[in-house]
């Protein structure tokens, strides 16, 4: 729960998990690598789209939504 008894957002829920299971330097450490990775998966998937490589694209963006899911970014990752 959040401050003030309402539910906390779905992405604190998913960081709350990731320091319950490793603790505060584990969820700092993959967020951080996310964020660090970052940019590198945006240069391969402006390549893979460029080179209209449906495969690829489809592969970036899936590693994408899941690592958004794991760190909380539930608005990137939406239910399908």
């Amino acid at each position: 729960m959040a401050h003030g008894g309402a539910p906390a957002p779905a992405g604190a829920e998913a960081l709350a998990k990731l320091r319950r299971f490793g603790g505060e330097k584990l969820a700092h450490d993959l967020v951080a690598m996310f964020v660090e990775s970052l940019p590198g998966r945006a240069a391969e998937a402006r390549a893979a789209l460029i080179a209209g490589d449906r495969d690829a694209l489809a592969r970036l963006a899936h590693g994408l939504k899941s690592s958004c899911a794991q760190l909380g970014g539930v608005g990137a990752a939406p239910r399908v």
